[in-house]
């Protein structure tokens, strides 16, 4: 699904839409200026069993939190790339590489 450049979604509208679509393989949210870490919560609680690639590049309100929900959650994430997300350490991202294993092909960090 590609959301990218949709400045006007919030995390209670991401939240409303992964509530109804469970499935979603592929979610591109770069560029969305307004989401932040209770909306990827939200995806990555409602779509654990389903989601295989993240893209989150320049989604500013993005954090720790964020990607420690999909380090609990989301264990069959096979490519994850974030950039520009300034509240992110390296200790939340490991966590992810951690608990996804092998199953992950594709981590991309970019200025975070």
């Amino acid at each position: 699904m590609g959301l990218q450049g949709c400045t006007s979604g919030t995390d209670c509208g991401l939240a409303v839409l992964v509530s109804g679509c469970r499935w979603i393989h592929f979610l591109d949210i770069n560029k969305c200026s307004n989401l932040g870490d209770s909306g990827i919560s939200n995806v990555s609680e409602a779509c654990s069993s389903s989601l295989k690639t993240l893209k989150l590049l320049d989604c500013f309100r993005v954090g720790n939190e964020s990607i420690l929900s999909l380090a609990r959650f989301c264990k069959n994430l096979e490519s994850f790339i974030i950039g520009g997300c300034r509240d992110i350490c390296d200790k939340s991202i490991k966590s992810l590489a951690t608990s996804c294993g092998s199953r992950l092909k594709n981590l991309h960090v970019d200025w975070c």
